[in-house]
């Protein structure tokens, strides 16, 4: 079975959305001495554990950076993580070489699209604190100004402008992504699921850019109060929810200890939705 996860604000958070916790928390990423994110220590040993379970591969996904990816401590030792919003395939740090090959087609059908992009989005640098980034040479991302009004206002141009083309978008927090629509963190996923011969995948994830891989999962947990709530496909999309935040993040581990034991016990309240997530 594989467990595929988003990191950030699913099973690690940083300063800004560890106020409320009350339990016991461990810095798990840095930068030059600077504390970036956290997990409770419960969830970091309840993840160590999770790892030594032989039918049970963990694949960390992210729109990371490998960069940035690296910087992460407790996922370091996972097999394989995909990074940079599946432009890149990890295996033990390093690129997964048949991954690169194809994203390296990909990249080259784009070329023209990747120049063409870095000039449109420079027209838009005024609404910019940190100007325009390429990142692995698959994306791009920029950071917006704190000012809600104008960044709506900039959204509501790319909705228009970037529907019907080869490129998505999304804004995480003031963190603006543009991102090859052939690239995603699903096509990565579902690579892997076929390459390793797993039957069963459980995803969880809080994001816009995460209802893609969400939607292939068997089994799919998201943290009440998350972005991707409001961009679910149909109403019939099932989940389950965990509380948002750090402490949550020991839930989601528990129910992922449930489901590789095969012990997971449905109450009455859960039942339908449990029938639902597992795809037989």
């Amino acid at each position: 079975m594989i467990y595929a996860t988003d990191l950030d604000r699913t099973i690690i958070f940083s300063n800004k959305f560890v106020n409320d916790c009350k339990e016991p928390m461990v810095c798990v990423e840095g930068d030059e001495n600077r504390p970036i994110s956290y997990m409770t220590s419960k969830a970091l040993q309840k993840l160590e554990e999770l790892k030594t379970k032989a039918n049970l591969k963990i694949i960390p996904v992210t729109t990371r950076s490998v960069a940035q990816f690296k910087r992460v401590q407790p996922v370091q030792d996972c097999e394989y993580a995909i990074t940079s919003n599946g432009g890149t395939i990890l295996h033990n740090g390093k690129p997964f070489l048949p991954w690169c090959n194809y994203v390296s087609r990909i990249a080259k059908e784009y070329e023209t699209d990747f120049k063409y992009m870095s000039e449109y989005l420079k027209n838009y640098s005024s609404y910019c604190d940190i100007q325009l980034t390429f990142v692995d040479n698959i994306f791009f991302y920029m950071k917006l100004k704190d000012n809600a009004e104008r960044n709506q206002e900039l959204l509501n141009i790319l909705d228009v402008e970037l529907d019907k083309s080869k490129w998505s978008f999304t804004l995480q927090g003031l963190k603006l992504y543009v991102i090859p629509r052939d690239i995603s963190k699903e096509n990565a996923l579902l690579y892997l699921k076929k390459y390793l011969n797993e039957d069963k995948l459980v995803v969880s994830g809080d994001g816009k850019l995460d209802i893609g891989f969400l939607s292939v999962g068997d089994i799919c947990i998201i943290p009440d109060g998350s972005e991707v709530l409001g961009y679910l496909p149909h109403k019939s999309f099932a989940y389950k929810s965990v509380p948002k935040g750090l402490n949550g993040t020991t839930d989601l581990f528990d129910i992922i200890e449930t489901i590789v034991k095969g012990s997971l016990v449905l109450d009455d309240k859960f039942s339908y939705i449990w029938c639902l997530l597992f795809k037989s």
